[in-house]
């Protein structure tokens, strides 16, 4: 998952076997739970579908929380 430039000090650098996780929102207000496991400049890896959310499409623009 790609993250803008200019957020990416927004989120927490991870070490080692940490994570955190983000609640990504689309523009209609729903929205899925993802664990982030490694950022790679300004790329997340991410396990999707997290804590009984479904993996969703989204689009550029939609909204990262932490």
């Amino acid at each position: 998952m790609q993250i803008s430039a200019d957020d990416i000090a927004k989120f927490p650098t991870i070490v080692g076997q940490e994570y955190f996780i983000i609640v990504v929102v689309s523009s209609d207000g729903s929205f899925e739970i993802m664990r982030v496991t490694g950022v790679t400049d300004d790329v997340f890896t991410v396990t999707r579908a997290q804590e009984g959310t479904v993996a969703k499409a989204f689009v550029t623009g939609d909204k990262v929380e932490h």
